[in-house]
């Protein structure tokens, strides 16, 4: 059984609804995948999971977690309209952990949380958001994320080179060797 439930792909940063900063999406059927329905199946607001901020060329720039605070998908991707990089991304990827909470139109709007299907964290949930998070910015290195992922207690191994080592302080020392001599060409 997988652990993600759910996920979407390249949404536009422009077409989340502004006023209560609510992620909508719809479920395609094999026959009718091409035709967006009237109204939203879903509100993705409170999605538990990992995502991806991207510019508009969808470069991925940011990789992100969400669940294992009090943060979901919504009120994290809003944090990140207020801040230094707002300017920096476009659309987002996200990939959550739990079923889709279904969208309910304002008039009818009394979703409570056990609804939402909004549910505690166990620490092997907490451990693999974090290892998958670890994974994608491992993986896609992007230019925003300040630090490494987080992998636990697992081991990171280097790949052993069987050229010459060459030690900076030498390196250094050539640099200059090669400094001068460009110097006295150039005069």
């Amino acid at each position: 059984m997988s652990s993600i439930k759910c996920y979407g792909v390249h949404y536009e940063l422009e077409m989340v609804e502004k006023n209560n900063f609510n992620i909508f999406g719809w479920e395609p059927t094999y026959e009718d995948w091409r035709s967006e329905p009237r109204d939203p199946e879903f509100v993705l607001n409170d999605q538990r999971g990992v995502y991806i901020l991207q510019d508009v060329n969808r470069t991925p720039l940011y990789v992100g977690r969400v669940g294992t605070g009090k943060k979901r998908l919504g009120n994290r991707l809003w944090d990140h309209t207020r801040n230094d990089n707002r300017k920096r991304w476009t659309h987002f990827s996200w990939f959550g952990l739990n079923e889709p909470s279904p969208y309910q139109p304002a008039e009818n709007a009394s979703i409570t949380t056990s609804d939402l299907g909004v549910v505690s964290l166990e620490n092997k949930d907490e451990t693999s958001l974090e290892e998958l998070e670890a994974f994608l910015i491992s993986a896609i290195d992007p230019p925003l994320n300040k630090k490494g992922g987080d992998w636990g207690s697992a081991r990171k191994i280097l790949q052993w080179s069987p050229w010459e080592k060459v030690s900076l302080s030498e390196l250094s020392e050539e640099l200059h060797k090669l400094r001068r001599e460009l110097k006295k060409i150039s005069q």
